[in-house]
């Protein structure tokens, strides 16, 4: 659970390229010298990203500045986290192609998928 902050909003950062072998007491000790404190940190194992939570939102962009710095020999990226598109935003066809206007004249066969 994330722990709520006075009066202002959770700045949740994306931290990438990082080894297999970090933590989230090495994310968290990583940006404590750099003087940016954590209020959380989540690292799945295995994974070469994670995420972190600034415990002040005003040092959000000391801590996007760290893109490059190294953390256990490797160059990280910090930036926002890629939101997700919303579930029920239409998709295309793959690969773009395909009718996707009909009318009462089209004739022909319709496919339906995972009837």
């Amino acid at each position: 659970k994330k722990p709520k902050m006075d009066d202002e909003e959770t700045i949740t950062l994306f931290v990438g390229k990082i080894s297999n072998e970090t933590t989230d007491e090495d994310l968290k000790k990583f940006f404590k010298k750099h003087g940016i404190k954590t209020s959380a940190t989540r690292k799945p194992d295995g994974k070469r990203f994670g995420y972190v939570d600034l415990a002040n939102a005003a040092d959000k962009d000391k801590a996007l500045a760290l893109s490059g710095e190294e953390l256990n020999g490797n160059e990280i990226i910090v930036e926002p986290p890629k939101t997700k598109s919303a579930p029920n935003t239409p998709r295309t066809p793959q690969g773009g192609q395909g009718r996707q206007n009909f009318s009462e004249d089209d004739g022909g066969t319709l496919f339906v998928k995972g009837i």
